[in-house]
Formats: structure tokens, C-alpha cells, sequence
């Protein structure tokens, strides 16, 4: 947690910007911070990939059988995301159980990279993170109905320590407020 803290601290105004509806494409369009050998500086395609790849697994459950989602999750996640899914998955599921959702579609329309960090524990070792803000829609059905084209906005928080980007956990904008004094 000490990462996602420092991170927070750093690029709070940063993602602000983001999330309060402005292009934020061109100003975070090189990293903010020197990235470790195994972390490419260009590697934005794979962040965005694992941002995308993320939320199509997490939006894609069907409430008939979610151990294929929860496995998805599990697999696209590093350790402190794993702890994460693990302490919310029933919650998350309850409304989906309560309301029979099987969701049929999702589309990505935009990863927005939002900023960047490296950080070198005591021992040496080198962890990229990077916030992601992903947008789209889903279409789904539940006992309501068909429910197309439902918007979604999630930021995220990733991290990168041995090459691959894995999803840590959420960050809700809420977070993200710089405190007025």
C-alpha cells in the first residue's frame, strides 16, 4: 500500500485532470518517471492492453456460473490485486446473483494512461505503477431487461515488476482529492 500512497500523492492533480473530462492524451504521452530495464518507456500498449483486459473481465459474469470470471480476474491480477478480488468478489457478485446479469458485450473505447512512478524497495527491487482510466459500454441482461450500451469509467491502478502490467485495485476519484487546507 505504500506504493499506491506515494503514487496518489504525486499524481492526484494529474488524474484529477483526467477525470474531471479533459484530454489528458497529449500531457501524459511520456513517462513521468525513469522505468526500470524491464519495464520499455514505450510500453504503453501493454498497459492499456492489461487496463483493457482487466475490464472486460471484470464486466464479462454471468451469474449462472462466475468461477470463470473470478479465475479471469485472479489470473490478470499481481498479489495485492489478487487480495483485492478476493475480499470483494461477494459483494461484487450480489447484485449480479440478486438480478440474474449476464453480461454479453463490452467495448473499450479509450485507456487513458495517467501517470507513471518507479519506485526501489530496500531490497532493490524495481515496481512501475501506473494509474489507467478506462471508458466504454456493456450490454447485459438481467431480470429487468436488455440493458445496452451502459457506460463504463474505471480507474485503476497497476503495477509492473517483472515485465507484465497486473492489475492491483481500484482507485475511486474520491481518493484522488488533493485536501483543501
Amino acid at each position: 500500500m505504500q506504493l499506491k500512497h506515494a503514487f496518489l500523492v504525486l499524481f492526484a492533480p494529474f488524474v484529477l485532470f483526467v477525470f474531471s473530462g479533459c484530454s489528458a492524451a497529449n500531457v501524459f504521452a511520456k513517462p513521468t518517471a525513469t522505468l526500470p530495464a524491464t519495464v520499455a518507456a514505450t510500453d504503453d500498449a501493454a498497459l492499456q492492453a492489461a487496463a483493457t483486459n482487466v475490464v472486460q473481465a471484470m464486466a464479462l459474469v454471468n451469474y449462472k456460473d462466475p468461477t470463470p470470471w473470478e479465475t479471469a480476474l485472479l489470473n490478470l491480477s499481481n498479489d495485492d490485486g489478487k487480495k483485492f478480488w478476493q475480499t470483494n468478489f461477494d459483494n461484487m457478485l450480489k447484485d449480479v446473483l440478486a438480478h440474474k446479469r449476464i453480461a454479453e458485450k463490452v467495448t473499450v473505447d479509450q485507456v487513458v494512461v495517467a501517470g507513471r512512478q518507479t519506485m526501489t524497495d530496500a531490497q532493490g527491487k524495481v515496481t512501475a505503477a501506473a494509474i489507467v482510466l478506462v471508458t466504454g459500454k456493456m450490454n447485459y441482461s438481467d431480470d429487468q431487461g436488455e440493458h445496452a450500451d451502459m457506460p463504463i469509467s474505471q480507474p485503476m491502478l497497476f503495477a509492473n515488476t517483472d515485465g507484465a502490467w497486473r492489475f492491483v485495485e481500484f482507485v475511486p476519484p474520491s481518493a484522488l482529492a488533493t485536501p483543501t487546507p
